[in-house]
């Protein structure tokens, strides 16, 4: 909650004694807060909608469904290139098996190989 109000993403809770005390508004926005964070906003982004005012107010419908499509197709490039990694790392590992059984299959590799079987077997 501190952080929250340092970052004036909450207006500072009332004071009853040594006891903070907060509010509905309060409750609304942390609920905000986390949800926007459960979808991939940062803070800092959430920042600057609460400089327009208290932040459950400052998030009209329009802006909202704009920042949720723009997170969208961030999310779906994310995605392609994920995608295309995951195939390029596949293409990769192809050439690597195929390059394994190049090897085994050199009479080089394997007089190599029988030699070694030789030193650590002590025949």
């Amino acid at each position: 909650m501190r952080l929250y109000e340092s970052l004036g993403l909450l207006p500072p809770a009332r004071r009853r004694g040594s006891y903070r005390v907060f509010d509905q508004e309060h409750v609304d926005a942390v609920a905000l807060i986390r949800q926007a964070q459960q979808l991939g906003f940062k803070l800092k982004e959430l920042q600057s909608l609460a400089s327009q005012g208290p932040l459950v107010e400052a998030v009209s419908l329009g802006f909202a469904r704009q920042a949720v499509e723009q997170k969208r197709e961030a999310l779906a490039q994310q995605i392609a290139d994920l995608q295309a990694q995951a195939g390029h790392l596949a293409a990769f590992a192809a050439i690597l098996a195929g390059a394994h059984e190049l090897a085994c299959a050199c009479p080089q590799v394997q007089q190599q190989q029988q030699a070694r079987k030789k030193l650590t077997s002590g025949a």
